[in-house]
Formats: structure tokens, C-alpha cells, sequence
């Protein structure tokens, strides 16, 4: 049976945000979250046009989660999102980071 397609972009990001902990957020490949969903890379395209929309689905998912390190890394790659976060939850990503 097919897996829904919401609940396949989630899985998608939650294994990106996985492989996020080991590997830089910008080093992050498709093939990597394919590889470690067992789902093609195809799929992954089905879901997520662009490694751009994926990436900024990815920093969506870690605001809405709450993973820090995700937030952090799209900061230091100085993604469009992530800088026009406001302010006060910079400021808290910074804090949690430095603790």
C-alpha cells in the first residue's frame, strides 16, 4: 500500500533533518535521504521540485520542531528564510546553541 502523500514529505523531512544532524545542512543530498528512506530519488523529485524548495521545506520543518541546530545552519548559510526569521528567535537559537 502506498504511503499518503503528506505523510511521505514528512518522512522526507524528518530523515533530511536526521541527516542534518551528521551532516551539514547544505551537504544534504537527495540521494542521501533516498539511500536512508529506501525510496527513490525520483520520489523525492515528485515531492520536492527543487534542492531549494526542499531545503527551505526543511527550514520550515525545523522552526515548526523546534531543531536548533537545523535553524542555526540555515543562519550561517545565510538562507533568505531563515534571516528574515524575527529577531527573538535568532536570538533563542543562538542561546540554545551556546548552552
Amino acid at each position: 500500500m502506498r504511503m499518503p502523500a503528506d505523510l511521505r514529505k514528512q518522512q522526507i523531512l524528518e530523515i533530511a533533518a536526521e541527516i542534518c544532524s551528521k551532516v551539514e545542512y547544505r551537504r544534504v543530498s537527495k540521494k542521501m535521504i533516498a539511500d536512508r528512506a529506501k525510496i527513490s530519488r525520483s520520489l523525492i523529485n515528485y515531492h520536492f521540485k527543487s534542492m531549494k524548495l526542499l531545503r527551505t521545506s526543511l527550514i520550515i520543518y525545523a522552526c515548526e520542531k523546534k531543531i536548533h541546530h537545523i535553524i542555526a545552519q540555515g543562519l550561517l548559510a545565510k538562507e533568505p528564510l531563515v534571516i528574515r526569521l524575527p529577531d527573538a528567535i535568532k536570538k533563542k537559537v543562538i542561546k540554545c546553541l551556546l548552552m
